[in-house]
């Protein structure tokens, strides 16, 4: 009998939810989205749970909203998909690799204890190969140094600890949906929080926006993508909408207002008046 390096287990119960959530033309971040948020908080026991695109935004939304100082240092496992050091990397932070627990793969608490120094901003612990771990001590070691810790839990949807399911017991836990993991989908992950002190900005800064072409030549044919209209009374205009069912939304926020981008701004009234 030939095994398998993997086998999505997808129940007909998965197919219809899918296919309703495709034949109901709302396929990004919606109602749905919305509820499997609900679901995997409760699931887990975790207050809150913000959906990203992948285990890696988890990771690294995670780190951003810490606002640790440029250069510093996050410990976390050498044996775990890269991702999860690049975006050490892109965050401006330093990668610090500690060695394992060869019975567990997990991190080694006496290992990331040796590591931690005063410019330790984070600590991000695989729970490897689904979630064996047979302690909590990351929390307690890096707690000491005034580090946080954000859990890895790629491989742990569904493990558990003492009862509690993995997922709960700190403040970041990074999710992945991957085709491959315990609960495949297409793409995806989440972040699963210890409290809800980060939550709106986790859930502004996931958000991402493209610009699109404001004049449509004569020998151009739309895709019809967005029906755009520019009012004086913009507010004004989206409550009548809404009161005669029709949904409407802003594009987009000028890019130059961006606290990012300050010291690159110029006038731009055209791109002002339409915001």
């Amino acid at each position: 009998m030939r095994v398998p390096l993997f086998r999505p287990a997808i129940r007909e119960g998965a197919v219809e939810a899918a296919a309703r959530v495709l034949r109901s033309g709302w396929i990004g971040s919606g109602p749905v989205a919305e509820a499997f948020e609900h679901a995997f908080a409760e699931y887990v026991g975790a207050p809150s749970c913000v959906a990203v695109s992948s285990c890696t935004a988890a990771l690294q939304l995670a780190l951003r909203v810490l606002n640790l100082p440029e250069g510093a240092e996050v410990i976390t496992s050498p044996v775990t998909f890269v991702s999860a050091a690049q975006v050490i990397v892109q965050e401006g932070l330093r990668p610090v690799f500690t060695d394992v627990d060869p019975e567990t793969g997990n991190l080694d608490v006496e290992s990331v204890r040796a590591r931690l120094t005063d410019r330790t901003g984070a600590v991000i612990p695989l729970r490897y190969g689904g979630g064996r771990a047979t302690s909590t001590s990351w929390y307690e070691a890096a707690g000491k140094a005034g580090a946080t810790i954000v859990e890895d839990c790629a491989h742990a949807a569904g493990a558990a600890y003492k009862g509690r399911r993995i997922g709960s017991h700190g403040s970041f836990h990074a999710f992945s949906f991957n085709a491959v993991k315990n609960l495949p989908a297409p793409g995806g992950g989440a972040l699963t929080l210890g409290s809800d002190e980060h939550e709106a900005r986790l859930r502004r800064l996931r958000v991402l926006g493209l610009r699109l072409l404001r004049e449509v030549e004569p020998d151009r044919t739309s895709s019809n993508h967005l029906f755009c209209v520019l009012a004086e009374e913009r507010d004004s205009l989206v409550e009548r909408l809404r009161e005669a069912g029709v949904d409407s939304s802003v594009h987009y926020r000028p890019n130059d207002t961006y606290e990012l981008f300050e010291e690159q701004t110029s006038p731009a009234p055209s791109a002002s008046r339409a915001e």
